[in-house]
């Protein structure tokens, strides 16, 4: 083929609904570079192609034309794989956030296409122009993007060179490296809650905890009420500045706080000070996706295709037809799906502890309890929740609450136990919550929901930085001044009230 014969190809030819699912592939390879297995990546996009022509040959013999079928075909696979990139971007804009959730956005997305379906059916125009304008885009980003994952490859960046001086932060090349293990109970009610609350006496599981040389931390709080403000505040030592209401309603407030854990300072801190990064909890964290199950396209690939149309929709199906009454998910599947997780969870944080301390961890477990559903008694029966009996009066929760919370100690206490009997009593253990039990009665002291569990368990039993009253904002602010011979300056430990 002559250069100009294939020139004319690349810029003029009706190739770009192809392209348009080349350049998702490369696009995700090249942002997960070291994180995405080329196999069922290949696989993907060999069912990308598949499908891209099939609907460019139902298009074709509709429109009666090779160029406004792909035109069709190229604009539904852009709408299709980069959805929650359109998504994320009409989040940016706090007016129009709202409209960025799946009920208004998918319908208007499918109204969208409708139209341009309409409107190249009847359209005279060559589209000359339209199909110049999306090869030589798709040439380009394509290009860049091959380009940048050879010299990933080539070059590998360091991870040394991030720029956390504004942090305040500085690598300890002198000082010993333990691994570091947060194991993170969701919703746990601190002592001095249970206290007031329930008139509960926590002292057993303290006692367990300080015999085994925790230090327990008295009165310690969270900033927030629920878990993904907690976490994004936590694990990047600040409170969320201009986020609006921090709660689940705020769509705006929830994506932020999303990408700040996906690109929290403290696994960036321990990934320069040469940690590696296991997570087992619910959120994606730098350098590793989360491995919490997941009913669809679960683990590594889930960073490719979580903002397809594809995913958003067919993971949001069963709960949207579950809340209109048209589907009722199985209980036992439901216990089951909450109760594995969390064991599954637990197994895999032992099994990685058991790895060389060479080179040191820094291990996030996220465990779901005593989040609700409030699954287990304090012997651990299945409760009337569990079997699927949801409308019950408060103090019903509350003693099932309670309940599950007892339940919560045995088994922690079990986990921690073997824990520390793997690493040699040689890791540091953190044990804490995110907040506390939000399900407290209307007109209640408006710090209780916040009351949490904080204990921390040095090898070198140096729990000076520890003080009564710590909140969660101020957990690792103390640990790396402490480890690592930092000196940040610490926060007001204050509460972010919904």
């Amino acid at each position: 083929m002559k250069p100009s014969t294939l020139k004319n190809k690349i810029l003029w030819g009706d190739w770009s609904f192809f392209g348009v699912g080349l350049f998702f592939i490369i696009h995700g390879y090249c942002i997960n570079v070291e994180m995405v297995p080329l196999k069922p990546l290949a696989l993907l996009l060999i069912g990308l192609l598949i499908a891209a022509y099939f609907i460019f040959f139902i298009s074709k013999k509709v429109l009666a034309s090779d160029r406004k079928a792909n035109i069709f075909t190229s604009l539904v696979g852009i709408a299709v794989l980069f959805f929650g990139v359109f998504q994320n971007f009409i989040t940016q804009f706090r007016f129009l956030s709202d409209y960025s959730r799946l009920r208004f956005f998918l319908p208007f997305i499918l109204l969208m296409l409708a139209l341009l379906f309409i409107w190249l059916k009847n359209t005279k125009s060559s589209l000359q122009k339209a199909i110049l304008f999306m090869n030589v885009l798709l040439v380009i980003y394509i290009g860049l993007d091959t380009g940048m994952i050879l010299q990933s490859r080539l070059f590998p960046p360091e991870r040394d060179k991030w720029d956390l001086a504004k942090q305040h932060l500085s690598t300890c090349d002198s000082c010993d490296k333990p691994s570091v293990y947060l194991v993170l109970l969701d919703s746990y009610f601190g002592s001095k809650g249970l206290k007031e609350y329930f008139n509960y006496d926590n002292s057993g599981f303290e006692n367990f905890l300080t015999s085994n040389g925790f230090h327990v931390v008295q009165a310690s709080h969270s900033n927030y009420i629920y878990t993904i403000y907690s976490m994004a505040s936590s694990l990047n030592m600040q409170y969320l500045g201009n986020v609006g209401q921090p709660d689940l309603s705020n769509h705006y407030g929830f994506i932020t706080a999303t990408t700040a854990i996906k690109e929290n300072i403290v696994c960036k801190f321990f990934a320069r000070q040469g940690y590696q990064i296991n997570n087992f909890s619910i959120f994606d964290l730098p350098f590793s996706p989360s491995n919490c199950t997941l009913p669809l396209l679960t683990g590594r690939m889930q960073l490719i295709n979580s903002q397809t149309m594809y995913y958003k929709v067919v993971y949001a199906v069963p709960f949207i037809l579950e809340h209109v009454g048209m589907m009722k998910r199985s209980r036992e599947e439901f216990f089951n799906t909450f109760f594995n997780n969390n064991e599954h969870a637990m197994e895999q944080t032992l099994a990685a502890s058991n790895n060389s301390n060479y080179p040191p961890q820094f291990t996030y477990l996220h465990l779901l309890m005593p989040h609700d559903p409030l699954l287990l008694d304090s012997n651990g029966h299945k409760t009337k929740e569990a079997d699927g009996n949801w409308s019950l009066p408060r103090d019903s929760v509350d003693n099932m609450f309670l309940q599950y919370e007892v339940y919560v100690n045995k088994r922690i206490a079990s986990f921690i136990t073997q824990l520390k009997k793997q690493t040699a009593d040689k890791a540091v253990i953190i044990v804490m919550s995110d907040h506390g039990y939000r399900g407290v009665k209307p007109g209640s002291n408006r710090i209780l929901p916040f009351y949490n569990l904080n204990a921390i368990y040095l090898p070198k039993k140096n729990y000076e930085g520890w003080y009564n009253g710590i909140s969660n904002v101020n957990q690792f602010k103390v640990l790396f001044n402490t480890l690592f011979h930092q000196q940040m300056t610490l926060l007001p430990d204050s509460i972010v009230a919904r």
